[in-house]
């Protein structure tokens, strides 16, 4: 477990992504609101050229610099969180590390045979990987709001498990949505990532040093065909940790600075961006019709709890966890399916027809809600059943 200033910057990490999430509903309802009051006005202003007289940024638009520049920070902090939890946080240590790896590995891979079951023979099959995504702003929130429900430890578990979650999604959009791939702007980002390690071995503690190669690992990737979003996770776990030269430790400076517009500016921009979708009784009976909605909406609600409590039981089986922390674990473990931000933006990157990313998105939406309230339902009835 962990200790002094670890501990803080869990704590606080917690706090942030408490209110986050709220900020993130509040984007999504308002883009909802949006799409269907304007179904023709909300694309067309995200869809406004935003250029730059470079190669592959000659046909950037107002969305693509969200989905592609700015989550590329989202995703830098989530490399830190990442990098902070596997060196002196929740995943250090085998053992430490052993229960929630598992369970996200269930949690995806169950998921997954879910909807590949509802869209086998559909062109919609492309999207296997929408509800494997686990939403880290939402879980701690609803887990804020179940406080009296949820024991300090699960909270802990289910941290680790998104951000594990979240490891296992950044590698399926770095292996499977890789498109065209150029080894030499591949090695040309890898030159970026030597020039960082050079630095950190020089121990220089200036964070605006660094930005240049991180900018310049970024472009890497959007030119070799690899999504761009992988260089704010590659950069964030090369940043050193600890202090130099006695001063600040550089990614906790770096991470207490970003973490906040990460979680309430473009995680929320993001959502305003990517969540509208035009609901009326027409759009929504055509979703009900489509495979894809189904696969996704099975995936997140019942494929992600079966996924974390069949592994979370295999885990028990192994010894690594008792039988009381295992019974705990199934009853959070609707908590999975809460795959808000990294599901839209994957369903952003696997479908291509409007129509089907519109079923996509209601089926992202419904399911994350049904599945915070299966959350609240199935811990008031572990809370009832432990009462005298």
């Amino acid at each position: 477990m962990m200790s002094g200033r670890p501990r803080s910057a869990l704590l606080e990490f917690l706090r942030t992504e408490q209110s986050a999430g709220a900020a993130m509903v509040v984007a999504a309802l308002v883009a909802v609101v949006w799409a269907t009051l304007s179904p023709s006005g909300y694309p067309e202003f995200w869809a406004t050229p935003l250029t730059l007289p470079l190669p592959g940024l000659d046909h950037f638009t107002l969305k693509a610099w969200v989905d592609d520049g700015l989550m590329t920070l989202f995703f830098f902090v989530a490399g830190l969180e990442i990098k902070r939890e596997v060196t002196v946080g929740e995943l250090c240590g085998r053992r430490a590390a052993a229960m929630p790896v598992l369970a996200a590995a269930g949690g995806m891979a169950v998921p997954a045979l879910v909807f590949v079951a509802f869209t086998a023979g559909d062109p919609a099959i492309r999207g296997w990987a929408v509800p494997t995504a686990t939403d880290i702003a939402f879980v701690v929130g609803v887990c804020a709001l179940l406080a009296s429900r949820v024991s300090a430890s699960v909270r802990l578990f289910f941290l680790a498990l998104a951000i594990a979650d979240d490891i296992g999604g950044i590698l399926v959009i770095a292996l499977v949505y890789a498109t065209g791939v150029s080894l030499p702007w591949l090695l040309a980002a890898a030159g970026g990532v030597a020039a960082i390690l050079v630095l950190r071995r020089a121990r220089v503690a200036r964070v605006w040093a660094y930005v240049p190669f991180g900018v310049w690992i970024w472009y890497a990737m959007l030119l070799s065909g690899v999504h761009p979003t992988i260089a704010g996770v590659v950069v964030g776990l090369l940043m050193p940790v600890g202090p130099f030269h006695g001063g600040d430790d550089v990614m906790d400076l770096i991470e207490t600075r970003l973490h906040p517009y990460t979680s309430f500016v473009i995680a929320p921009v993001f959502a305003l961006a990517n969540a509208g979708v035009a609901l009326s009784a027409a759009s929504v009976e055509a979703a009900l019709q489509a495979p894809v909605f189904w696969g996704i909406f099975a995936g997140l609600v019942a494929g992600k709890p079966l996924g974390i409590s069949l592994a979370s039981w295999a885990g028990y089986r192994a010894g690594l966890t008792e039988r009381s922390t295992l019974a705990s674990i199934v009853l959070a473990s609707p908590l999975g399916g809460i795959g808000f931000t990294v599901a839209l933006f994957i369903a952003t990157l696997s479908f291509e027809d409007p129509e089907t990313l519109s079923h996509a998105l209601i089926a992202i939406l419904a399911a994350s809600i049904t599945a915070a309230l299966a959350s609240a339902a199935s811990l008031e009835i572990g809370l009832r059943r432990r009462k005298p």
